[in-house]
């Protein structure tokens, strides 16, 4: 098989399941917000705990480096992992609870706002944005638009506001991670 197609492959599977987890985080609704997104994330640690120890045993520089360095390094990690953690719980919890106020594709759509949103809010700490993003950030404020008419008129539901604010805090904790 080409590249090509396996990466057209790749590509349509994790369309296909990011998009399905919206109807089942819809129907997680069931158990509560909190409980959904604890399970889900435990899942996703046991999932990483193995590739978290052959990464560690993978560091080769690690014996040339100081104890001082590695505790510094250490602490760095821990700061920054704290931080995204706390976006990635505040995004999660507002998707979750935005979900059960709006529909699957509605909440899906608002979401993916966060891909046009870290180049906009790198503006903010002085990087340059080329032209097609805020291109694609017209385009995507008028799919917005689009979705949101209701009788003529632009209309936000309680789901569809907390379903935004998820998208600035996944955009966020993307940012945190570069």
């Amino acid at each position: 098989m080409s590249k090509r197609a396996q990466s057209t492959i790749l590509l349509f599977a994790t369309a296909f399941i990011w998009g399905s987890a919206f109807v089942a985080q819809k129907m997680g609704g069931e158990i509560g917000a909190f409980t959904y997104n604890g399970i889900r994330t435990l899942l996703g640690g046991l999932v990483l705990l193995p590739l978290i120890f052959f990464a560690d045993r993978a560091d080769v520089g690690q014996a040339n480096r100081t104890h001082e360095q590695k505790a510094a390094e250490w602490k760095i990690l821990l700061v920054a992992g704290f931080l995204c953690a706390v976006t990635h719980f505040l995004a999660s919890s507002l998707q979750q609870f935005g979900v059960a106020y709006t529909s699957a594709s509605k909440s899906g759509f608002i979401t993916s706002l966060y891909a046009v949103m870290i180049p906009i809010f790198s503006v903010v700490i002085g990087k340059k944005v080329r032209p097609i993003i805020w291109v694609s950030g017209v385009l995507s404020v008028s799919g917005l638009y689009l979705i949101s008419l209701k009788g003529g008129h632009m209309t936000f539901q309680k789901g569809d506001i907390l379903t935004l604010l998820c998208a600035v805090f996944f955009a966020l904790q993307l940012m945190l991670r570069r």
